[in-house]
């Protein structure tokens, strides 16, 4: 059972529904819900589809994209892809 994504599910679920029974409207409780995710992930899933985007995007051989993927800096393609998202 992946235990790690119910608990990551249930903090977002939580913070929606403190936030949509203090009045909030639905789209500033959702946006709060996702960053209280991304704050108990440390963002780990986004910056792992950025790395693809940028080894994709930049990369001609498999030897090259994944030199791309490993290095630490945020390439081009990378903020591209989040937007599409």
């Amino acid at each position: 059972m992946p235990l790690a994504g119910a608990l990551v599910g249930l903090i977002g679920a939580a913070v929606y529904w403190l936030t949509s029974t203090v009045g909030l409207p639905p789209f500033p409780a959702a946006a709060l819900a996702l960053a209280a995710t991304l704050i108990a992930t440390g963002c780990l899933h986004e910056d792992g589809l950025a790395d693809t985007a940028d080894g994709f995007g930049g990369g001609s051989s498999r030897e090259r994209k994944l030199e791309i993927m490993r290095d630490s800096r945020i390439g081009p393609t990378a903020p591209a892809r989040w937007c599409c998202r």
